[in-house]
């Protein structure tokens, strides 16, 4: 299952996580660098 499949998910998954990063970065700390926390506070 490794080499069908995984491509496109990993692909999906990255645009999302790009995405995401996009709109976290405009509002204050990301998800992924820093904890939730710091976000909800900034908000």
């Amino acid at each position: 299952m490794r080499e069908r499949g995984t491509p496109n998910q990993i692909f999906e998954a990255a645009q999302s996580l790009t995405r995401a990063d996009r709109a976290m970065s405009l509002m204050g700390p990301t998800f992924a660098g820093e904890p939730v926390e710091l976000g909800a506070d900034m908000v």
